[in-house]
């Protein structure tokens, strides 16, 4: 009865320690458009990050740890505009995206893994294409 208890004991104690495993993950736009645009992320309503990328450029938007991989969700931002020098451009929501009238075309969404970006290790890359600015919106 008693190697069977201990043996009890030891696993439950096994089971309760198991940390997740952690990974760091990096999010980044690329430029694969003919023109330059600029990126401004927002939590909350307040400005968190602006970059301008020329084309070609890719530029990191933010780096998170996690278990898996959650998009820009895990970067604690809530918006994303992606306005083109013409004033076009789109606007992406982490909630709510259904409603959202200037997202990308094909419910790409930064926020969402998969649709849009491209694993380089551990590097997600979500790649901007001429295809997206010849369709972009007429930003308010």
């Amino acid at each position: 009865m008693r190697p069977i208890l201990s043996l009890t004991l030891l696993v439950l104690l096994n089971a309760c320690t198991d940390e997740p495993d952690l990974i760091q993950f990096s999010v980044s736009i690329k430029n694969n458009t003919d023109t330059m645009f600029e990126i401004r992320c927002f939590s909350q309503g307040e400005l968190h990050d602006q970059k301008s990328l020329s084309q070609g450029e890719t530029k990191n938007i933010c780096t998170y740890t996690s278990e898996s991989f959650i998009g820009l969700a895990g970067c604690q931002k809530d918006s994303v505009v992606v306005e083109f020098n013409n004033s076009k451009g789109y606007i992406d929501i982490r909630l709510g995206n259904n409603l959202n009238a200037y997202r990308f075309l094909g419910n790409r969404s930064i926020f969402i893994q998969g649709n849009g970006f491209q694993n380089v290790s551990n590097d997600y890359v979500f790649s901007i294409n001429q295809e997206d600015f010849e369709n972009a919106f007429e930003l308010p």
